[in-house]
């Protein structure tokens, strides 16, 4: 089970067997939140606090030998609501991704033509 704790005094991504007490693992190592296991287990992902989506690939974990990670790799940057809520989803594979992306706070006028077949009919 991957979850986010602040346990250390900064917000991080920790990992513990899901029945069983005892053993964590702190995955992130300069702040995170949100996890997302990818389908097959051999990844996780997070949200840095910089808004970086970051991979952690499990090396540990298959049959007799401990849980562990390598180092965590950036991805790429998102710009996500602040909130603690999920505002990304992993396909099973890990290659895509879908983000709740923020846009930009400027305004875009639209226009909205209405009734625009009456003009059509006009000599």
């Amino acid at each position: 089970m991957a979850y986010t704790s602040d346990v250390s005094g900064a917000s991080e991504v920790y990992v513990r067997p899901f029945r069983e007490s005892g053993a964590t693992w702190r995955v992130s190592n300069r702040g995170g939140q949100t996890p997302a296991w990818r389908g097959d287990s051999r990844e996780i992902y997070y949200l840095a606090p910089d808004g970086v989506l970051m991979a952690a690939r499990v090396t540990g974990a298959t049959g007799a030998a401990p849980f562990q990670t390598e180092t965590p790799a950036p991805l790429f940057k998102v710009a996500v609501p602040d909130n603690t809520d999920p505002q990304y989803d992993v396909f099973a594979d890990g290659q895509r991704f879908l983000v709740n992306q923020q846009i930009s706070s400027k305004e875009e006028p639209i226009n909205l033509l209405v009734n625009w077949t009456a003009a059509l009919k006009k000599p």
